[in-house]
């Protein structure tokens, strides 16, 4: 498993970064190394982050996606439409998930503890599989404000 730099501070290295990570799922995520085999893709050819082939939204909504020997976690579906299926996104580590929306947030807006939320998202009420629901949900409980709430 690759260890995440705690910040990445310049463009070379998130590139260096987005790589190793394609290098990974190459070679640990067999939906994925299924998809490069059958494009005829090899990984020694991928030197540029822009050469990343990207799987479709169809193998989302066929396959479960995600690095082989990881443990479930959380499975998020899209909202899709009523005629369609919908696809799934598997998080291993839903911490992982959250730390990144939550200092995404704080350098953008500072602590949550700061803001009173007001979340308007009536058709994703009934949805505990929304990833939209599971980050409000959480940037609610972490402003700390009774008045913080989903409407």
């Amino acid at each position: 498993m690759l260890q995440a730099p705690f910040r990445i501070r310049s463009e070379q290295g998130f590139n260096a970064w987005a790589l190793r990570l394609f290098q990974l799922h190459a070679s640990e995520n067999s939906v994925y190394k299924e998809f490069l085999k059958c494009l005829g893709i090899r990984c020694s050819e991928i030197c540029d982050i822009t050469d990343i082939p990207c799987l479709p939204i169809t193998l989302f909504k066929q396959r479960e996606i995600r690095l082989d020997g990881t443990p479930q976690g959380i499975t998020f579906l899209s909202s899709g439409t009523t005629a369609s299926v919908p696809s799934k996104h598997h998080l291993p580590w839903p911490e992982l998930y959250e730390r990144a929306f939550m200092s995404g947030f704080e350098r953008t807006y500072g602590a949550p503890s700061h803001w009173r939320i007001l979340a308007l998202l009536p058709s994703y009420l009934e949805r505990g599989d929304s990833s939209l629901v599971f980050m409000v949900d959480r940037l609610i409980q972490a402003t700390g404000d009774p008045l913080s709430g989903t409407y």
